[in-house]
């Protein structure tokens, strides 16, 4: 028997001690239940991090899945290599993101001053200031929160983050002034910790997200403990389609009218068919209803009054009433994927 069945068969044989199906264990590991049967079937090898939460979530030590030489040579050479593409995966993603987030601050700087006129200003002000360049700082700081990649040095991004977003302002509104009055000021430093909260928060989200991923917390669902496995990876167009809602929609409105129609119509709508869709592939989950409500607070201060932070609870509402109601859908999709497994004898 070769190397990979060999360490197949041990993993195989810690899912049937921990009594849990293949689906099961894809669900809590955050990957797909054919990967499950590539491994135990020796068609691929599970990567180091794989194996460490295998490690956990069975029950048993590394000792007992890899520490056998004469059949874990081969996949400890395997995870040798994978060790530096790993590593220089992880640089290419702090590259990345770094590029990333610089590019679009140079793109809404250069913006200004190309495209940007005196009867501009104000939506220029609100589609750059007050949504891409939050925005962005936001989703990068959840990635760099969210990845193992950063380890404690995630905390630190929010300071260069703020003193980015107090940039943008000197660079543009700021520079333009000094331009007219031919006069030096200082950068606006109030700028700096608004910046900087919206990086912590995201921050924050992304190490909370990072946890639940790991397994460190669980919730019961129907009697049986189940971990909420990846709250974000692969799920970011469900994510993207709540962020244009209510930060995207609300800059095209010109009216009252309008915004009472996007209000009480178009976002109720929106949050229900998405958490539906959430719902239908993901099944219950209420991170995805708070996220809802918590991604509408900081809109209230750009587009808003403050009594409007009730609607955050009404969205996160209606975004569990969606996940709700795809329950019935979720569990017919899940049925017809256990008969295929069954049926292709996959399972154990």
């Amino acid at each position: 028997m070769d190397t990979g069945m060999d360490i197949g068969g041990k993993i195989k044989a810690a899912r049937v001690r921990a009594d849990l199906t293949q689906e099961q264990a894809a669900e809590s590991l955050g990957v797909s239940r054919q990967t499950i049967s590539n491994w135990e079937n020796g068609k691929t090898y599970p990567d180091i991090v794989s194996v460490v939460k295998m490690s956990g979530l069975y029950q048993v030590s590394l000792d007992q899945l890899l520490k056998e030489p004469a059949s874990a040579d081969g996949y400890l050479h395997y995870l040798e290599k994978s060790t530096d593409v790993v590593g220089s995966r992880a640089r290419l993603s702090k590259f990345i993101l770094a590029a990333v987030t610089l590019g679009i601050w140079a793109f809404a700087v250069i913006a200004f001053w190309l495209f940007t006129g005196p009867s501009d200003a104000m939506g220029y002000s609100l589609m750059f200031l007050w949504v891409l360049l939050p925005v962005t700082g936001f989703v990068v700081s959840l990635l760099i929160g969210e990845s193992e990649d950063w380890g404690r040095g995630r905390w630190l991004i929010p300071l260069p983050m703020g003193i980015l977003y107090m940039l943008a302002d000197y660079a543009t509104f700021e520079a333009a002034n000094m331009a007219a009055f031919h006069r030096v000021n200082p950068p606006d430093l109030m700028l700096l910790p608004i910046g900087a909260a919206i990086s912590l928060i995201g921050v924050a989200i992304g190490a909370g997200i990072r946890r639940l991923r790991k397994g460190d917390i669980q919730v019961r669902l129907g009697g049986k403990a189940a971990g909420w496995g990846r709250l974000f990876r692969g799920k970011l167009p469900f994510y993207g389609i709540l962020l244009l809602c209510y930060y995207l929609l609300p800059a095209l409105i010109r009216d009252t009218g309008g915004g009472i129609l996007l209000l009480l119509g178009a976002m109720p709508l929106i949050c229900l068919i998405t958490g539906y869709q959430y719902g239908k592939r993901y099944a219950l989950r209420p991170f995805f209803a708070l996220l809802a409500a918590a991604l509408f607070v900081p809109s209230v201060f750009l587009y808003y009054n403050g009594s409007a932070w009730v609607y955050a609870v009404a969205y996160g509402a209606i975004a569990l009433l969606g996940n709700l109601l795809a329950l019935p859908a979720y569990r017919r999709r899940q049925s017809r994927g256990q008969a295929g497994a069954d049926s292709g004898g996959q399972e154990r």
